[in-house]
């Protein structure tokens, strides 16, 4: 699957949140997140420009591989996600090939819906608070689009094309 999204900072959680639900939008879930991001131990996935990770949503749990990022004016990426039953075996099974987490982001996120639009307000330690507008349909987003939505709901900036990862290791 292709990842579209436009990620942006907002100043006010309260106030995207009610511009989200003035647009109509449908909450679908709030969750703290803790995503762990593993090292190939003979691929550089920041030379690469990938990641993998291990993500814990409340209860759940998921594996995840993004490719490198397209050139665009919004984050774009082949992405590949499956939930996992067992995290303590997948963390073996990593651990037995090699893989060592690099780095830990937590986050607090709320989940929108609109159309064909997931919306995300991700609270994120060390980071800030920020909104992704990510396109879910089978068609290509219009870019511009994806980013006056982020807009009309309290973005402020440009749109940030670094993984919070990439952010987070920056310092």
């Amino acid at each position: 699957m292709k990842e579209t999204e436009a990620k942006l900072r907002i100043s006010s959680v309260e106030e995207t949140r009610s511009a989200i639900l003035k647009l109509g939008a449908q909450f679908i879930k709030k969750s703290h997140q803790v995503d762990h991001y593993l090292c190939h131990p003979y691929r550089d996935f920041a030379s690469t420009d990938e990641a993998l990770r291990l993500r814990i949503d409340g209860t759940r749990y998921y594996v995840t591989y993004k490719g490198p990022k397209e050139t665009s004016s919004v984050k774009k990426r082949l992405e590949y996600e499956c939930e996992v039953y067992d995290p303590d075996v997948m963390g073996k099974i990593f651990s037995s090939l090699g893989f060592k987490i690099t780095a830990d982001i937590q986050k607090e996120r709320e989940v929108y819906r609109f159309g064909h639009y997931e919306i995300n307000i991700d609270v994120v330690l060390g980071l800030g608070s920020f909104i992704e507008v990510e396109w879910r349909g089978d068609e290509i987003p219009d870019e511009k689009e994806l980013i006056s939505m982020a807009n009309r709901l309290g973005a402020v900036g440009p749109p940030i094309l670094k993984s919070y990862l990439e952010m987070s290791l920056q310092g």
